[in-house]
């Protein structure tokens, strides 16, 4: 059954006056669970593919470098964002299209239907971002993949950052919140890696190459003194 369908057969179908406070609270409860994991289910293995794509996308995109590390996300917080976003439409959203004479799901009003409609798409748009674009670490460089090409259009511009660049890396924690700040030589600051598993490990890793950096170029300079 496509959707049209099933709009055609399904659109509002049940008469909200005829059913039981018990029936709708149960229905729309498992309409939210049913939605909830669909989202879920389409958008997690995206991102679980994603890793692999991204590292091999970068080795293939600058074949001089060779992939460390794929920082990734946590996957309890983004099953949670997931599940969470799907089952808000199916709980106050879809309901709206199933029962006639339903103008209102707690603070939710049928009139502004379409807002919510927009702001599931500017969610699930910005989840479907963070999914797939990726952050690498490199032997050279901090770089922002995208793994499947999506954004190509919209990101004119990636995150590329050489090691030689930073001059210091910061570990921090807003609430349950983990982030990186990257201090840069040129006086800037990077904080776009945040709320990602092992930030720690990650730090590790990048303090590593600064250290590796910093040998070479100690050794370059004592050869050319």
């Amino acid at each position: 059954m496509d959707i049209v369908t099933f709009f055609q057969n399904y659109y509002h179908s049940i008469d909200y006056r005829l059913v039981s406070d018990e029936f709708f609270y149960f229905w729309s409860f498992k309409t939210g669970l049913l939605f909830g994991f669909l989202l879920s289910s389409i958008l997690l293995p995206l991102n679980l593919y994603a890793y692999k794509s991204a590292a091999y996308r970068c080795e293939k995109m600058y074949p001089d470098e060779n992939v460390v590390y794929v920082i990734k996300n946590g996957i309890v917080t983004m099953f949670l964002a997931t599940f969470c976003t799907g089952f808000f439409v199916g709980k106050f959203i879809f309901p709206f299209f199933i029962f006639k004479n339903l103008y209102r799901i707690k603070d939710i009003y049928y009139e502004y239907i379409w807002l919510y409609i927009i702001l599931f798409f500017i969610t699930v748009f910005f989840l479907l971002e963070r999914y797939t674009m990726i952050y690498v670490l490199s032997d050279k460089n901090l770089r922002l993949v995208d793994a499947y090409n999506i954004f190509r259009l919209i990101r004119k511009e990636t995150v590329s950052i050489s090691y030689k660049d930073i001059k210091s890396i910061e570990f921090n924690k807003f609430l349950i919140i983990e982030f990186l700040i990257l201090n840069l030589k040129n006086g800037k600051h990077f904080s776009g890696i945040y709320a990602f598993s092992n930030l720690k490990k990650v730090k590790r890793i990048i303090e590593k190459q600064l250290k590796y950096y910093e040998l070479n170029s100690s050794n370059i300079a004592f050869k050319n003194a």
